[in-house]
């Protein structure tokens, strides 16, 4: 076992074979693909974030044994959910916030899970969904940016907890784009910008 407590720089991808651990409370910065799809590998994040800032995909094993995000953040390059016979699903169950602050996060057809706080709000990131439905389940606040250069969500679901949108000097109108649907189930609820 390998354990994260501060910062840990990775100028290539990481991947976590079978038998593989790394628990994570701190950052790990990696610059190209995660691959923590090998059956008996574990990514164990008890806090801390995993930030990507280089092109390439994320890999991880199927819904039933999937090692989880605490905090995932894009700050460069293209990043990509793949689909992989250890993963047919391809989603992402991020148990912290998402953070868009540069490079393109593309999050294929897949319904990513999200516990904490969307922001996409910075200048030069992007959040580029051509399908798929970002599930939130649990309490936070979404900020995008402007309307002129706004990122759009595709689907939306509001599964659990209460979700806001949050006006912030980036995005000063407080509004929130969808191209598909948006689903509210369960015990969550939506608060629109006043």
């Amino acid at each position: 076992m390998n354990s994260v407590n501060d910062v840990l720089q990775v100028s290539g991808g990481v991947t976590i074979s079978s038998g593989g651990e790394i628990v994570n409370s701190g950052r790990i910065d990696v610059a190209k693909s995660w691959d923590d799809s090998a059956a008996s590998g574990a990514f164990t994040p008890i806090g801390g974030t995993v930030r990507f800032g280089g092109a390439g995909t994320v890999k991880q094993r199927s819904v039933a044994t999937r090692n989880n995000f605490f905090n995932f953040e894009v700050t460069a390059g293209a990043r990509s959910i793949a689909a992989t016979d250890a993963n047919a699903d391809g989603t992402l169950d991020i148990n912290g916030n998402v953070t868009i602050t540069g490079g393109t996060f593309a999050p294929g057809t897949f319904t990513h899970t999200v516990a904490g706080n969307w922001d996409d709000s910075a200048a030069t990131g992007a959040f580029a969904p051509a399908a798929g439905t970002i599930n939130f389940d649990g309490a936070g606040t979404i900020k995008q940016r402007s309307a002129v250069t706004r990122n759009s969500f595709f689907g939306m679901t509001i599964s659990a907890g209460a979700r806001s949108i949050a006006a912030t000097d980036a995005n000063s109108d407080g509004t929130l784009d969808i191209n598909g649907g948006v689903l509210i189930n369960g015990t969550g609820s939506f608060a629109p910008p006043p």
